[in-house]
């Protein structure tokens, strides 16, 4: 619960956006009714686009993304799902997250999918962005750890 408390603070969301490279991380969070969670976070992204993707995407991107996380199990576990979606952009990216008690802290789970509709070179589109998401995916999580040790 300390864990899932801290990803639903929008002061470490915030911290954690503009510590990995977003602009502007604007958070809006609310309480579903079974204890659960609704997060939307708006940011802007910047990315070094490859030349064959430069008529689709920007060097900054607008992104949205909707995290819903369902109430506590009786383990502590929680699971929820994930979507982000970059303004203009002719994709879909999404999955499912679960966070889950072990015996030293926690785990935090992440599966994805990147789908982007144009023809040609939508497949490429979605490997460099699926790629993009991993690294900021992996970056997330360092400095989760750290805020985590910095705030306990």
């Amino acid at each position: 619960e300390t864990v899932f408390a801290i990803f639903a603070d929008p002061a470490f969301i915030e911290a954690k956006y503009e510590a990995i490279g977003s602009a502007g991380a604007d958070v809006e969070k609310n309480d579903t009714t079974n204890g659960g969670q609704h997060l939307v976070v708006r940011r802007v992204v910047a990315m070094n686009v490859p030349g064959f993707a430069k008529k689709v995407l920007k060097p900054e991107n607008t992104i949205v993304q909707t995290e819903q996380w369902g109430t506590a199990r009786a383990d502590g576990s929680r699971e929820g799902t994930w979507e982000a979606d970059a303004v203009g952009v002719p994709s879909t990216t999404g999955g499912t997250l679960r966070l889950e008690p072990t015996e030293s802290g926690c785990a935090h789970h992440v599966i994805g999918e990147v789908k982007v509709n144009i023809p040609l070179i939508g497949g490429k589109i979605a490997d460099f962005a699926g790629g993009q998401a991993l690294d900021q995916v992996r970056a997330e999580a360092e400095f989760t750890k750290q805020w985590i040790v910095d705030h306990s």
